[in-house]
């Protein structure tokens, strides 16, 4: 009986310890964490798919039709095993916009916004966010081409750099419902975005599996203010001022 004893109050020791050494660990890196003065956003190409003509299958039900405008209109078909198909009209032609097992229309989002120069002339009609998925639609004029690409919630049309272009800012939350922001901007002939938590992981040096970031963003008129937060620790959490593709961080007194 007292050897069980012992052993059992062994056992509770080198728990506590692991423990103790777990979290010193965790404490160890959120203060090892330096917010820097100024990120760089990393912009990369968003690759747009061409829609594909499609035709409606007779076993397909209407479910709804939206206008997007004077240019289209999405129609939602349901199929015999529930699953759901969009599919733009424009003019007397029909394309496929996406196809969605159970999906439920949520969200849309007109945008309208043009985007050109001396060889292109496209235009970002809309988001549409069915189930948990979101798409952009996109329409050359030149080409009378019709486009997608990934869309998250919540989108905003602003002229974040007084270029002249509308950029969009997006934003998602996870299923931890850690939020996340990124940027969509017109350059040099495509669209480009930026995922913001992506830079800081990289530029704070984060292990993803202990620590979790949360970004969200207000706008001050046409500028906008990102905040980062180390979630689990109050103290980390810093504001950044975006000009232009850089983040710079604001001191308590510029927030003021």
């Amino acid at each position: 009986m007292r050897v069980v004893t012992v052993f059992f109050i062994l056992s509770l020791l080198v728990a506590c310890s692991q423990q103790e050494v777990q979290t010193n660990n965790i404490h160890s890196i959120e203060e090892q964490v330096v917010f820097p003065e100024m990120v760089e956003l990393e912009f990369g190409e968003i690759d747009l798919e061409l829609l594909q003509p499609i035709s409606v299958s007779k076993g397909w039900e209407l479910e709804t039709t939206v206008s997007l405008g004077e240019l289209s209109h999405l129609v939602i078909y349901r199929a015999e095993d529930e699953t759901a198909h969009g599919v733009l009209q424009y003019k007397d032609n029909q394309f496929a916009l996406f196809e969605h097992a159970h999906g439920h229309l949520e969200e849309v989002t007109m945008i309208n916004q043009s985007y050109s120069d001396d060889l292109n002339d496209v235009i970002i009609v809309s988001s549409i966010v069915i189930g948990n998925t979101g798409y952009y639609v996109v329409f050359d004029r030149k080409l009378e081409q019709w486009y997608s690409f990934p869309s998250w919630l919540m989108p905003t049309a602003v002229d974040l750099d007084d270029d002249g272009n509308v950029e969009i800012i997006q934003t998602i939350a996870h299923h931890n419902d850690f939020l996340d922001v990124s940027i969509i901007k017109w350059t040099n002939g495509e669209f480009q975005a930026a995922n913001i938590k992506r830079v800081f992981y990289d530029y704070l040096n984060l292990d993803t599996t202990i620590n979790r970031l949360s970004v969200d963003y207000r706008l001050e008129n046409s500028e906008m203010m990102v905040t980062i937060q180390l979630i689990g620790e109050e103290m980390a959490k810093k504001t950044y001022r975006l000009e232009k593709n850089n983040l710079f961080l604001v001191g308590e007194e510029d927030e003021l």
